[in-house]
């Protein structure tokens, strides 16, 4: 179990979170929107289509050389797979990444193609997955990151999303040197209040592990507060394929930031509050018209750090490079700019704690991310200002057909979900995604969920009876509020199961207790609740 990866407001904050969703408090701000940036989306020359069919898994590594011509080399390849590309260009982008691949990669490239995400066009400038992941290997990468560790690692989230996590992993030896070498560290330490000059230990061989005790201790981070920005990501990369492709090329690219076009809309339905809100956030934009803008998504200055440890030295089950830019962009965007991937801390923002988002600001960033008619935040337990659980402000069964109906408009759910004690004070606070309903085997209805902080790479299931009161806050679909409640007959959503090949990334069975891996009985230290 993470720190508390979501904050909770309280009385003192009604007003101002009422605001942001009604949009009936700014009629006397003043707004300043002087700061535009002048990006525009680039052109898209290829949008590669195709259609999907079955085929084997190829379990050798055949090397291509040559033009499109040469696929006829691997005659089970050039049979099952590339007949199922329609143009030139994009069998010989197929071939590019297959020969660019591991082993695992090669099995999810194929699963990506038979499943229609490989040739998906959902990115925001239409272009494809197939056509993005090309870029991450025939354009340049930020400087200490591997191209083909990012594509194998997009690849992987893309096959199964499941598999993000946000577990940080230990700083590498040669990362540790570079901090405490680089000339710039003193400038970047300084903004988060530590100092590294008093180290007698500078100067460091990048080989020496004496050099990871010179660090500052909140640099070892066990359990982060990332759940919010790592279940941004695995909904991105679960229901939008080709942008989360185009955001794996752009955000480990040499300038590090991807432009987002968002609608007002989504903020709020008055435009002027939704520019403030945008103020209030630090996100600089530029309008593109009445109805829609653009902003640049970047990860925070010390992310680098991170990305390039994971890239040299991942420990099983840790983050990768793109797992580490995507979340601190996420809580870039959701923390004001004030988040460092070096100690897991925020500063700024709409949040008294330094660690995690709140609902507010998750909300805030969702809307800005998921550009599908925006979500807002609907809280469901009534929490006083001791931190003990009050009451609901829905009943069960309207809480559950919030989640059905959004489940079957299509969208992922995100829920905050807390645990209690024995007298109903919270204890605990986590940040899942529900992904689908089923009915079981005892008539039950039971929850198929993500959880990012349980160490397995598969899906979760979890009763329903207890989910439900367990769930602080949801992102529902506007679209889905905007409907009539009324009880509805819910197909099951059949997930299907990825390629596994890498026996690290085997799943690991899940601890006995009623979140399926989730020990909410034994927070880990660090928890703490806003008051």
């Amino acid at each position: 179990m993470s720190t508390f990866c979501f904050q909770l407001f309280y009385k003192n904050n009604e007003e101002l979170l009422l605001g942001f969703w009604s949009g009936n408090m700014l009629s006397q701000v003043s707004l300043n929107t002087t700061n535009p940036i002048y990006h525009k989306k680039p052109a898209v020359s290829n949008r590669p289509q195709g259609t999907s069919g079955n085929f084997k898994q190829v379990e050798s590594s055949p090397s291509f050389t040559g033009g499109v011509g040469n696929y006829i080399k691997n005659p089970l390849l050039a049979f099952n797979v590339l007949p199922k590309i329609d143009d030139q260009t994009s069998k010989q982008m197929f071939m590019d990444l297959y020969s660019a691949t591991n082993a695992q990669g090669k099995a999810d490239l194929k699963f990506l193609l038979d499943t229609g995400k490989l040739l998906s066009a959902d990115a925001d400038d239409g272009s494809t997955t197939l056509y993005n992941l090309h870029r991450i290997i025939k354009e340049p990468r930020a400087q200490g990151l591997d191209s083909k560790d990012i594509l194998n690692s997009a690849l992987r989230a893309l096959a199964n999303p499941f598999s993000i996590t946000q577990n940080f992993g230990k700083l590498s030896p040669a990362v540790t040197s570079m901090l405490l070498n680089n000339a710039q560290s003193a400038k970047l330490s300084s903004a988060i209040g530590v100092s590294f000059a008093a180290s007698p230990k500078r100067n460091l061989p990048v080989e020496s592990n004496a050099a990871q005790q010179v660090l500052p201790a909140e640099y070892n981070v066990t359990a982060s507060g990332t759940c919010v920005a790592a279940s941004m990501e695995f909904d991105l990369a679960d229901k939008r394929p080709a942008e989360f492709a185009r955001y794996a090329a752009d955000l480990s690219s040499p300038k590090m930031a991807v432009l987002e076009e968002f609608k007002f809309s989504d903020i709020d339905e008055d435009q002027l509050a939704a520019m403030y809100w945008l103020e209030q956030f630090q996100v600089q934009y530029d309008s593109k018209d009445m109805e829609t803008g653009y902003v640049v998504l970047k990860p925070d200055e010390a992310a680098i750090y991170r990305a390039i440890s994971q890239t040299q030295q991942r420990e099983p089950g840790s983050r990768s490079a793109l797992n580490v830019l995507m979340q601190s962009a996420f809580m870039q965007l959701g923390s004001a700019h004030s988040y460092n991937s070096l100690n897991d801390i925020r500063t700024g923002g709409f949040n008294q704690s330094d660690r995690g988002l709140t609902e507010f600001e998750k909300s805030f960033a969702e809307a800005i991310v998921d550009d599908n008619g925006g979500k807002s935040s609907v809280t469901y337990q009534i929490v006083d200002d001791n931190a003990f659980l009050v009451g609901y402000n829905k009943t069960f069964q309207e809480t559950l057909m919030d989640i059905i109906n959004s489940l079957k408009s299509g969208f992922n759910v995100i829920v905050g979900i807390t645990e209690t004690d024995a007298n109903a004070q919270i204890t605990g606070g986590h940040e899942i995604t529900i992904v689908a309903s089923k009915v079981g085997q005892d008539g039950r209805l039971y929850f198929i969920c993500n959880d990012t902080d349980n160490d397995m790479s598969t899906p979760v299931e979890i009763l329903a009876d207890e989910l439900i009161p367990k769930i602080h806050h949801a992102g529902i679909p506007n679209v889905v509020l905007k409907q009539t409640t009324r009880p509805v007959a819910h197909k099951p959503i059949i997930i299907q199961k990825p390629p596994q090949i890498n026996p690290h990334l085997s799943s690991v069975a899940a601890q006995n207790n009623t979140l399926a891996g989730v020990n909410m009985n034994n927070p880990s230290p660090g928890f703490n609740l806003v008051a």
